[in-house]
């Protein structure tokens, strides 16, 4: 759990002017063990810095980088179509420019870099100006990631972009070792960058540009799609076999989705296609996307908090060696 974002003691932010543009670099560590000493666990890290060459901030790539930048994409996509929907004549171009203002805003905070570290990649990798797009690419990585079967992780040879012998692939290999998927987004971007150098990456021609690639990550189109259908029913059958009726809807509405969406994400997903589940509102109302009326939501909600207070309470109680 904790590795999905690393302890906030791995992302640093120092209070130097942070005027833009930034400039940046990528760098990599390890992780502490629990004994408090070095570990071989690779963190690559992005080091944001000023004009002056002054460390702004240094935000891990984590798996929440890339589910954050995932979700602002969705975000920043929803606030473009309520605009175009709602707003008149010039109020499209205010309401469009503000709304741009609010996206540097974001993507230039050093207290939110996690949100906006893996769009920087995308962005500086394949030298875009448009946020909006580095972000949409983001979407459609990003489910592509999620979705890799972990049984493929030791397929892929980490020596291909950087070469043998270099600390960056001795990272990744160890990082594949560990089905990291936030490094595997990295290495992603990284490795499109490499071979479409001087070629325009778009949120428009990416899916077809990393089917291309895909025997550098050691399979093919049609092996990998087998292997997601095989997993996610497989993992729906898991949360099925538990008997609990919350669950075995979910897993339905997993499997639905899935059948819809396929392998790769969307820049814009159709969430009034898809079976979402129901939520419980700031105002503690509760919505559903399909209409149906479900009072149990709080009890789910403390039962899953219980069940995660007992899951790190035991987590403090291991030792990671004897």
């Amino acid at each position: 759990m904790n590795t999905i974002f690393f302890p906030e003691y791995y992302t640093t932010v120092t209070k130097v002017d942070n005027a833009r543009p930034w400039h940046y670099s990528y760098s990599m560590g390890k992780l502490f063990s629990k004994e408090g000493k070095i570990s071989s666990y690779p963190l690559f890290f992005t080091k944001f810095m000023n004009n002056a060459g002054e460390q702004i901030a240094r935000q891990p790539f984590s798996l929440a980088s890339v589910l954050e930048t995932s979700a602002m994409a969705q975000e920043f996509a929803a606030s473009v179509g309520l605009i175009l929907s709602m707003a008149q004549g010039d109020e499209i171009h205010i309401e469009q420019r503000l709304l741009q203002d609010e996206i540097l805003d974001t993507i230039y905070d050093p207290e939110f870099t996690v949100y906006s570290a893996a769009a920087h990649h995308v962005a500086n990798s394949f030298k875009l100006t448009d946020t909006l797009e580095a972000y949409r690419i983001c979407a459609i990585l990003s489910r592509f990631v999620l979705n890799f079967p972990g049984e493929m992780f030791r397929n892929i040879n980490g020596n291909m972009i950087y070469g043998e012998d270099n600390v960056f692939s001795k990272g990744f290999e160890i990082a594949f070792y560990n089905k990291d998927r936030g490094v595997l987004f990295y290495f992603i971007v990284a490795l499109l960058s490499k071979r479409y150098e001087g070629k325009a990456v778009t949120s428009n021609n990416v899916q077809k540009l990393l089917i291309e690639q895909l025997s550098q990550l050691g399979t093919n189109y049609d092996e990998l799609i087998a292997e997601v259908d095989i997993k996610i029913r497989y993992l729906a059958q898991k949360l099925a076999d538990l008997k609990v009726q919350y669950l075995e809807d979910l897993a339905k509405s997993a499997v639905a989705n899935h059948e819809k969406l396929g392998l790769f994400g969307r820049s814009i997903y159709p969430f009034d296609e898809l079976k979402m589940p129901g939520v419980l509102l700031g105002d503690d109302t509760f919505f559903s996307p399909t209409g149906s009326k479900d009072d149990s939501i709080s009890d789910r909600y403390l039962a899953l908090d219980y069940f995660s207070d007992h899951i790190f309470s035991f987590s403090d109680a291991c030792v990671s060696s004897l």
